[in-house]
């Protein structure tokens, strides 16, 4: 295959996106599609390899597998091994755990649908998995499993009907994404079925721009349709962001865009000759060991960091993953895919060992519950907070993210007198405090959802589970339009949703209440603290005991604060009472982490925000003396 410098271009265009996304760089609120970029290109190049070897009756599955090791797990385990002991240092027993399975499923390319398995709400953050990138390889290993024994097939069987077979895959494929997407969005993210289609674009591209089947005469379009493609992929970088539903027929944008660039971008277009400039090629060169370390260092930074990664610290570890995918590359991709260098069977064997190893290791993480013998018995009880999660009527009072489970149990409607009875009404944050309120009062009405602040603002959340959100808090609306509850409690984590959005939302809900419920008292609860990565983390590294009250600095203070300022504002126009929970756990910027209920001291969040119960009870009494 003729080598096309303008290929390893489009590819430093995908990593750079990608990485400039997840260090946080506003601009680049799309730049997650540079994994579906990465995913075109490789259908079209290992269709173009496969579809030659096959006409010229050179096919060999066993090479075929061989250079897919060659290429991937040098630089993957190189990665992976020197992620470890970071990790031993760094990460906490839960977060060990689970970034020992992590491991295991990697080695065994399915770490894709672990990470769909662990996608839950209380999930540990995307951004604090060190090996959540690895996904994407489980989508193209599994694709490259089933797909050379499908064009084999055609080819024998079906020579005429093989763009026409991919064709349906394609559309199948795509059809299921934008379906599930709407139902079940982290499985139309990570699972193979509804990715095969972005890699299936690349076969297609491959199979039409080969002359011995396809000879298509486009010379006049070729600069137009490249710089098209171009456009496209940068209108998705730049336009998309992370409400856009994904994948789904928006994810159609960067894939046509993709396979014009890669189809009609040769040596005389203008688009070629960008992605031909020798600095950009150079990082295309290094682009697969810069994706592989950017996701394990900036994690990994993260779980080390009690503040906020700014910015500069993003972008100076955004140069330190491109040193060191230059030294991985010159010193780990280069020689192993020497075959001087490394027999076949010398490949497979030290490939076979370290997966060995790195599966022995993960199981070995995982179900100590991440090497737990490290800690002493203080800090094991601290850890098992993580654990704590809470019960809250899960499913019955407090509904997940399935968007067709709208409906609220009778138990979580309190019978009782009128003049005591209260409405709690939030997200996971609102359901939290359920525990603490329970206890101050027989006549709690528990109607929460998970990620749906108590509003009524159709608009106010752009993300997959919005439908969802609106059917809840509609049921919610016609509560206290019949019941009129004499208090109405509204809790949230605020800051997690568009704060424009969430205003006016608020705005539009109060005057809702006051129209339907006038006599209602309507009281809004603010966000109460948030730890980075987790409070029980921040205990840990800072060998914090239970045994006295303890108060550390908050790095989000200034911003809930501001948060607060602007619904206080809101409140004072419609004469509501607004309740901070600041002023019970926080002293300017430094926040209670370890609060005294009775005799016994406890931590006040199990994560990063959730209130544990004992963080609840002390929540419940601050704002039942405020009432």
């Amino acid at each position: 295959m003729k080598y096309r410098a303008e290929i390893d271009g489009l590819r430093a265009l995908a990593v750079t996106s990608v990485i400039l996304f997840h260090a946080g760089v506003e601009a680049v609120s799309g730049g997650y599609v540079g994994v579906d970029i990465f995913f075109v290109i490789s259908g079209f190049l290992i269709t173009t390899i496969i579809f030659g070897e096959i006409q010229s009756g050179t096919f060999s599955i066993i090479q075929f597998y061989e250079r897919r090791v060659r290429r991937i797990l040098p630089a993957l385990f190189f990665v992976m091994l020197l992620s470890v002991p970071v990790a031993w240092v760094v990460l906490s027993p839960y977060d060990m755990k689970y970034f020992s399975k992590s491991l295991a499923y990697v080695s065994i390319f399915l770490s894709n649908t672990i990470f769909y398995k662990q996608s839950g709400y209380f999930d540990v953050a995307t951004e604090l998995k060190p090996l959540l990138h690895t996904w994407s390889l489980g989508i193209e290993e599994q694709y490259y499993v089933f797909f050379p024994l499908l064009l084999i097939f055609l080819w024998r069987y079906g020579k005429n009907y093989i763009i026409h077979t991919l064709a349906a895959i394609f559309m199948v494929s795509l059809l299921y994404a934008h379906n599930m997407v709407q139902m079940k969005p982290a499985a139309a993210f990570y699972l193979l079925q509804y990715r095969i289609w972005e890699l299936m674009a690349g076969s297609i591209a491959a199979i039409l721009v080969n002359k011995n089947l396809y000879g298509l005469n486009v010379e006049n379009f070729r600069s137009p349709l490249s710089i098209l493609g171009f456009c496209l992929l940068v209108l998705s970088i730049f336009w998309f962001d992370k409400s856009t539903p994904f994948p789904s027929f928006y994810t159609l944008i960067p894939i046509l865009g993709s396979m014009l660039v890669i189809m009609f971008a040769t040596e005389r277009t203008i688009v070629a000759r960008i992605f031909s400039f020798k600095p950009v090629v150079a990082i295309g060169l290094i682009s697969f060991s810069a994706y592989l370390w950017h996701q394990p260092l900036f994690a990994l930074y993260r779980h080390a960091s009690f503040e906020v990664p700014s910015l500069f610290d993003m972008l100076l570890l955004t140069l330190i993953v491109f040193i060191l995918s230059t030294f991985t590359w010159r010193y780990v991709e280069q020689p192993f895919r020497n075959k001087k260098f490394l027999t076949r069977k010398q490949v497979f064997s030290i490939a076979l060992v370290c997966s060995l190893g790195f599966v022995s290791f993960g199981l070995a993480g995982y179900y100590s519950e991440g090497f737990i013998n490290r800690l002493s018995e203080s800090e094991r009880e601290i850890n098992n907070y993580r654990n704590h999660g809470g019960d809250w009527r899960r499913g019955t009072c407090f509904l997940g993210l399935e968007p067709e489970k709208v409906s609220f149990a009778s138990q979580c409607y309190v019978k009782g007198s009128q003049s005591e009875s209260i409405l709690l009404w939030g997200d996971s944050h609102a359901a939290a405090l359920y525990a603490g309120v329970r206890k101050k009062s027989d006549h709690v009405t528990q109607l929460t959802s998970a990620g749906c602040p108590p509003v009524l603002n159709d608009d106010y959340d752009g993300s997959k589970t919005n439908k969802k959100c609106v059917a809840a808090n509609v049921i919610v609306s016609q509560f206290i339009k019949e019941k009129k509850p004499a208090k109405i409690f509204m809790h949230a984590v605020w800051d997690g949703y568009a704060d424009s959005l969430i205003l006016q939302g608020i705005d539009q809900t109060l005057k809702y209440i006051k129209t339907v419920s006038p006599e209602s008292k309507v009281y809004i609860i603010g966000p109460v603290p948030q730890w980075k990565p987790t409070l029980p983390d921040v205990a840990l590294r800072k060998h914090i005991s239970l045994n006295q009250e303890v108060y550390l600095k908050m790095p989000l203070y200034n911003k809930l604060y501001d948060l607060e300022g602007k619904v206080i504002k809101i409140c004072e126009r419609h004469s509501v009472s607004y309740i901070s929970p600041f002023g019970r756990f926080c002293l300017n910027d430094e926040c209670l982490a370890v609060g005294q209920v009775g005799s016994a001291f406890a931590l006040t969040a199990f994560d990063y925000g959730h209130l544990t119960e004992e963080g609840a009870d002390i929540l419940a009494e601050y704002i039942m003396s405020n009432l």
